[in-house]
C-alpha cells in the first residue's frame, strides 16, 4: 500500500506546532508582568532629594496598620522607614523624598499580601550613600524583614540579584514568578552616571519571596 508524503509532513508540522504552544504556555505558568497602568523606571536623579537622617530629625511615618512601615536588611545595615509613593506626572514610578527612605509603589499590593510588591531606593545622594546603596550585595537566600504599621513584620528570602540596563528594568521589575505566592522586588540605581542626563544607566533589581 502506498503512502503519501503530503500527509506525513502535514503531521509533523502540526506535532512542531503543538510543541511550540505547549513551551509558550508553560512560560507562562512561571511568570507574568504586571502591565496596569504601564508605569516607567524613574531614570532622573531627583533633585529635591533630602539627605538629612529623618531618625534623628523626627521623622513621622504615616500609614496604616497593614501598610509598609520600615524595612530592615541585616546584611547591608539597612533599618529605615517606608514612605508611600505613585507615579509621577511622567507615568514613572517615583523615588523617595529623602536617600535614607525606601519607597514602596502604592499601586503594587502591600507587602505580604499575594502579589507582587514594588519597593525602590536611592543609591546615593549628592555627597552621601543612599539606603540602597549596597543592594547588589544581597544574595540569593539572604533574608530581610518589613515592618507594617502594626508592629506585624514579614520575612523575605532573596530569589534573585540582577543587574539591568535602564530600558529594561520596567520589564524586570514588573515581572512575577508566579510560583511565589507573594513577591517583593527591590530596586535601586547602579552603572554609570550620565551628569548631562542626570541619569545612571542601569539597575539593581532584587526578587524575593515571604517565608513567614
Amino acid at each position: 500500500m502506498e503512502v503519501k508524503s503530503g500527509g506525513g509532513k502535514k503531521r509533523l508540522l502540526l506535532i512542531g506546532l503543538g510543541i511550540v504552544l505547549a513551551i509558550a504556555l508553560l512560560s507562562l505558568t512561571y511568570f507574568k508582568v504586571i502591565k496596569k497602568q504601564n508605569p516607567q523606571i524613574n531614570n532622573k536623579v531627583v533633585k529635591n532629594k533630602d539627605e538629612s537622617d529623618p531618625i534623628a530629625s523626627g521623622y513621622k511615618w504615616s500609614g496604616g496598620p497593614e501598610d509598609p512601615k520600615k524595612i530592615i536588611i541585616p546584611k547591608i545595615s539597612v533599618d529605615n522607614f517606608i514612605q508611600q509613593v505613585g507615579m509621577n506626572n511622567k507615568k514613572e514610578v517615583a523615588a523617595p523624598t529623602n536617600i535614607y527612605l525606601a519607597g514602596w509603589y502604592n499601586k503594587s499590593v502591600r507587602p505580604g499580601q499575594k502579589g507582587l510588591s514594588i519597593i525602590d531606593g536611592h543609591l546615593d545622594g549628592y555627597t552621601k550613600p543612599g539606603i540602597f546603596n549596597k543592594l547588589g550585595s544581597l544574595s540569593t537566600g539572604d533574608e530581610y524583614e518589613v515592618e507594617l504599621g502594626s508592629g506585624d513584620k514579614k520575612k523575605f528570602r532573596v530569589l534573585k540579584v540582577e543587574t539591568v540596563d535602564t530600558d529594561k528594568a520596567v520589564g524586570v521589575l514588573f515581572s512575577q514568578n508566579l510560583r511565589v505566592k507573594s513577591q517583593l522586588n527591590l530596586i535601586t540605581c547602579t552603572g554609570d552616571y550620565d551628569k548631562k542626563q542626570q541619569a545612571y544607566n542601569k539597575r539593581i533589581v532584587v526578587s524575593s519571596e515571604l517565608i513567614n
